[in-house]
């Protein structure tokens, strides 16, 4: 009888096309009836045997499984596939495309915070989509789209509990939300707090002034050492939010409310100062900072399906922010200086996109933001006065895209961002044009090629825009420079990512960035002032290419998961400075699997990296992490241990010039010996069904599914 049964399910699927048919049909069967007595669950067939799929604008990847019954979250269940298109970074914890740009989430069309993405329910993701350049208004103009497609619930919901806590009692992020839906109505509610406790927070700094005068001595060099790595940080913070969903017939209405609650009871330091040769006088301050902040804040969204392959998104987001500090600075052998200051800050932002797809091929999108904030400061203690500040943000784009074919495309886009900013009576203009494309070719259904290319041009306000020279401390000085031209930023990313089966994918990556009129610091020497006279110039050009793999291989049976990826980096900068330097990068990750249980490990090597906006150079210290996890159930558990035993440097930064260098090391309880537990319980009840076609909120355009 069982062979019976599996022989019907075949030529069931055979005389609906396989599983494709299912896939491109409007919605997912649940269930295919037998012989009208049960119900053979076909849901995880079609999820098990498609992993990925083109769409209109971009890829569509399916979760197993196994992804979802061992992540806990958003992020986590993207660290579970292992994609080489979405690299999770072990270092960083976070998810970025295969060129490193970060990406923005949504969630079945609208854009999602981080208490939303720490909230979803893994098990309710129906796909995930990757959109590099969507024209759906649902997205806003925004590139580098990751949106989750979820099960939406005709009745009922679920309720999450996650307790995040460090076994030594360095920290602690607590959370509780549910969702509960019935007909056309979803309500989220979201409450968490997180604590901090850091013992041995700060830096260790090095100053070195070389061939300088001072009081009208020569002085080959002079060293400024400054220590203050024994910081004692505590922080506190709390969050709600509540939000309302309308769904019907085309239209998506949401308003989120909520509010955040920070405060920082202590940031207490001693600093000591110590020079050599003994020009200045060696000395030590200790200070004492507290702090409490509020956020509430508003938002509602509009996503309409108009007529004609139209689609329009309205944004209203306002808040309001309070905060109030306190410091005690305690120089040595003088009174202490109590400062304090009571801040407040509106802003107000309106965001309208409208799309329009003209054929299948064809679709095109305008997206305006406007926003406005008010600021306004008290300062009271050793400085008494009020500080008022006023700024003003419009963003004008449009994004064209045109499909050759499922899997090719050509997308474009360009826009322009105004900043106005006036700040104790002085105003400040800045415009910022930009430009993107970004071109994808489907060699086959295994191999695919994209190229993209961003040009922008960046601008300057501030105290840039003056020659007038400033003590900054007993041995620097503050120049500013009226003659700096705008910066122009071009960045070239090539890529071609190969699957030639479930098991194995790779992703080889070329990456080159150019920066025209970069700024960069200058120290020099001017007769009459003491030390050295720090300016920022734009005489240089920079260079930086970037090549390596990106890499996913599943071995025995997909037990055995190892990621990983390498970079080479050879950076050129032209102008004062003329420097060329090379450098390694990469990680590697190995996780291996069982019915209920994972447990793996990951290292990322030190690394030595040039930042391209910058002269300074950063060396980062080795990152090694263990995890083990288990779930059965509702119950998912969670342990990781990073960098166990070793130091609390978590990075060194310096710079070398003619006349001045600096070598800073940053210390902190979280760069070692973090021991966490997580622990996560899902309680799902009522009727959810598969919407695996849906575009975002049921409207056309991108998410759409492309037919083979």
């Amino acid at each position: 009888m069982r062979i019976l049964r599996r022989i019907i399910i075949m030529l069931a699927l055979a005389a609906n096309g396989g599983t494709t048919a299912f896939a491109n049909s409007s919605e997912l069967p649940d269930t295919l009836k037998v012989n009208n007595d049960k119900s053979v669950q076909l849901k995880e067939v079609v999820v098990e045997s498609v992993r990925r799929k083109d769409i209109a604008e971009g890829i569509a990847f399916f979760p197993e499984k196994r992804d979802k019954r061992f992540a806990t979250d958003a992020v986590s269940l993207l660290e579970m596939m292992a994609l080489t298109e979405l690299p999770y970074n072990p270092a960083t914890k976070q998810v970025t495309d295969a060129g490193g740009a970060p990406v923005v989430y949504f969630i079945d069309g609208q854009q999602a915070s981080p208490k939303e993405l720490r909230s979803l329910n893994p098990k309710d993701v129906d796909r995930i989509e990757y959109l590099p350049m969507p024209t759906n208004a649902s997205f806003g103009g925004k590139q580098n789209v990751v949106n989750f497609i979820m099960k939406r619930y005709v009745s009922g919901g679920f309720s999450k509990i996650i307790a995040n806590q460090d076994l030594t009692g360095k920290s602690g992020n607590y959370s509780v939300n549910s969702k509960l839906a019935y007909k056309e109505m979803t309500y989220d509610v979201y409450l968490g707090g997180t604590y901090r406790n850091d013992n041995h927070y700060g830096t260790h700094g090095e100053n070195t002034f070389k061939d300088i005068v001072y009081k009208g001595e020569e002085y080959g060099s002079i060293s400024e050492n400054i220590d203050g790595r024994n910081q004692t940080l505590r922080k506190r913070t709390l969050g709600a939010m509540l939000k309302a969903t309308w769904r019907h017939k085309g239209v998506n209405l949401s308003a989120t409310g909520g509010w955040n609650w920070e405060r920082m009871p202590e940031f207490t330091g001693h600093t000591a100062t110590v020079y050599s040769p003994d020009v200045l006088k060696s000395s030590y301050y200790d200070s004492n900072s507290s702090s409490l902040g509020i956020n509430p804040y508003l938002k509602i969204s509009l996503n309409l399906a108009l007529p004609h392959q139209q689609s329009l998104m309205v944004l209203v987001n306002g808040q309001y922010a309070y905060h109030k500090g306190e410091n005690i600075y305690s120089p040595q052998n003088l009174d202490a200086i109590l400062n304090s200051s009571r801040n407040r800050r509106w802003s107000a932002l309106i965001m309208a996109s409208y799309s329009k797809r003209f054929n299948p091929a064809n679709s095109l999108n305008i997206s305006l933001i406007g926003s406005r904030g008010w600021n306004k400061t008290h300062y009271g203690g050793s400085y008494d006065g009020l500080s008022r500040y006023k700024e003003a943000h419009l963003e004008l784009s449009a994004t064209y895209s045109h499909t050759f074919s499922p899997g090719t495309l050509i997308s474009a886009s360009a826009g322009a961002t105004c900043d106005r900013k006036s700040y104790v009576g002085n105003v400040y203009v800045q415009w910022l044009p930009s430009v993107s494309i970004s071109f994808d070719k489907k060699w086959s259904k295994k191999s695919g090629f994209k190229l993209s290319t961003d040009v922008f041009s960046v601008g300057y306000f501030g105290d840039v825009l003056n020659d007038v020279i400033l003590r900054s401390t007993e041995l620097t000085w503050k120049k500013g420079n009226c003659n700096l031209r705008n910066r122009i930023w071009w960045q070239s990313v090539m890529s071609n990512t190969w699957n030639p089966s479930s098991t194995f994918s790779v992703t080889g990556r070329m990456i080159y960035t150019v920066v025209f009129n970069q700024d960069n610091p200058v120290w020099d020497r001017i007769d009459g002032y003491d030390g050295v006279v720090t300016t920022t110039v734009d005489d240089a050009t920079s260079h930086r290419l970037t090549v390596g793999p990106l890499m996913t291989l599943k071995l025995l049976r997909k037990r055995l998961v190892l990621t990983g990826s390498f970079g080479y980096d050879y950076w050129r900068l032209t102008g004062r400075y003329k420097r060329d330097r090379s450098f390694l990068s990469g990680n590697l990750s190995a996780t291996w699997y069982g019915k209920h249980w994972y447990a793996g490990a990951s290292v990322v090597p030190p690394a030595e990296n040039m930042q391209n906006s910058s002269i300074t150079k950063v060396y980062t210290n080795w990152i090694y992490s263990f995890k083990f996890g288990y779930a059965y159930k509702n119950l998912n558990l969670r342990f990781s241990a990073t960098n166990p035993g070793a130091s609390r440097m978590s990075k060194i930064r310096w710079i070398d010039t003619q006349y001045y260098s600096q070598r800073v090391k940053t210390y902190s309880d979280f760069s070692a010996n973090v021991f966490t537990l997580q622990l996560t319980y899902t309680l799902s009840y009522g009727k959810k069904v598969s919407k695996s076609v849906s575009s975002p909120s049921g409207m056309l355009g991108s998410g759409a599914m492309m037919p083979e």
